[in-house]
């Protein structure tokens, strides 16, 4: 999508720790080669990390979502 997180009706929500966490458009910064940056605003040590598909409600699609991996965050 034009804010980089979105695709068609759908659009993407992370997971930190099992909190979501979701960005507005001020969040997401173009890098000018068809990707996209979002800094999440959380504090050091492991994350547990997540992202999943939604749609126009909201509501989370089990299908589609990414394995919960582990990120150190410094």
């Amino acid at each position: 999508g034009g804010m980089g997180w979105a695709s068609n009706d759908l659009h993407l929500h992370v997971y930190v720790d099992g909190a979501e966490i979701m960005p507005a458009a001020a969040d997401i910064r173009d890098a000018g080669d068809g990707t996209f940056l979002w800094t999440l605003p959380v504090e050091s040590g492991t994350r547990r990390v997540q992202l999943r598909w939604a749609g126009m409600d909201h509501g989370d699609l089990e299908i589609g979502a990414s394995r919960e991996i582990d990120v150190v965050v410094q």
